[in-house]
Parts: structure tokens; C-alpha cells; sequence
């Protein structure tokens, strides 16, 4: 299955059907232990800790990553008209009550970014930005997410908390080979 992507709004699209369910369900299993993981703190504006964990570029799992989002990729190539390069893919669990308060990137590596819905949860704890006033956002669902270009320079975040769980993908890509520091 092919995943299928929408324009939102300038420079936000939504994307559905992104993995082969199988591959998926790999995903959702490394949720399984996810207290275990980083606990961020001040990433939302409730208190709510966020869990992350990265994964090695060169595992298992992220060649899968990468290899799942070859359509996505070839898409945000075709976009930019640039070469892009993967940044370190990051699992995030989030918890009853967390709200990412709307926010711009700041790191000089996150030139694009896609994030990946893995469960089914209420639709309202997906992305958001707002742009004059009006809003434009991305419901959270299974296999779906959004491809963002320039979040340095977009508000985004979350417009609602979330309400049981929202565990998702989020791969980040940069258009320098090499990092920054800055992250």
C-alpha cells in the first residue's frame, strides 16, 4: 500500500498509509517497555513527562524506518529539490495530560519533519499549526501522520492534550551532511 499525501496548508501535509502493517506492528511493540525510556521534562506545558527513545541509524528497526518512508522521502526530495540526510529516529510515548504547547524548532538539523501516528486515540491529540488566525491540523490516527518543511520558521504543536495515549514515529531530516551541534 502506498501512502497517500496531502497538502494542509503551505508546507504541512498529511500523510496516511504510511508503513506495511507488519512493520508497524514491529513499531508498536517497542512501546512495550517505554517507562524504561528518557524521561523528557519541559516539553509540555502541564508538567506531563514525555518518554523518548532513540533509536542507532544503523539497526534493524531505523533501516526499516527509512526503508518504510522511501515514498515520504522521495516526496520531501522532490519538494525541496535538495538532498536530504536522516536524523536519529525517535520513538515518543505520551501520557494522559501531555500538551507540546504550539512552538517553532529551533535546531538549524530539523529542516523537514515527519511524525507518525502508531495507535488509534482520540483524533483531536494530533498536530497543529496556525497560521493568521486560522488553524490547520492533522487528526492523530493509526499509520498516518504529517511531513513538515521549514519547522524552524512554522508554530506548531498540539492543540488539545492528550486524553489516554499517543505513541508515534518522529524522524527528522536536515538538508547539510553534516549535523549541527545545535540541537
Amino acid at each position: 500500500m502506498k501512502p497517500v499525501i496531502t497538502e494542509i496548508c503551505k508546507d504541512f501535509y498529511q500523510i496516511d498509509n504510511v508503513f506495511e502493517l507488519e512493520f508497524l506492528s514491529d513499531l508498536v511493540q517497542k512501546f512495550d517497555h517505554y517507562k524504561r525510556w528518557d524521561q523528557l521534562t519541559g516539553t509540555d506545558e502541564n508538567g506531563v513527562i514525555r518518554y523518548q527513545h532513540g533509536l542507532n541509524l544503523n539497526d534493524q528497526v531505523s533501516r526499516g524506518i527509512l526503508e518504510g518512508l522511501i515514498p515520504v522521502t522521495g516526496f520531501i526530495i522532490e519538494q525541496t529539490q535538495s538532498r536530504i540526510w536522516q536524523n536519529t529516529p525517535q520513538l515518543w510515548a505520551d501520557t494522559s495530560g501531555y500538551l507540546n504547547a504550539l512552538h517553532k524548532d529551533f535546531s538549524p538539523n530539523l529542516s523537514i519533519n515527519v511524525q507518525v501516528y502508531l495507535s488509534d486515540g482520540n483524533s483531536n491529540q494530533g498536530t497543529w499549526t496556525q497560521i493568521d488566525d486560522e488553524w490547520y491540523g492533522v487528526n492523530y490516527r493509526k499509520n498516518s501522520g504529517y511531513i513538515m518543511f521549514n519547522p524552524t520558521n512554522m508554530v506548531h504543536g498540539m492543540r488539545y492534550p492528550v486524553t489516554d495515549r499517543r505513541m508515534s514515529l518522529y524522524q527528522s531530516f536536515r538538508t547539510t551532511s553534516t549535523a549541527s551541534d545545535v540541537w
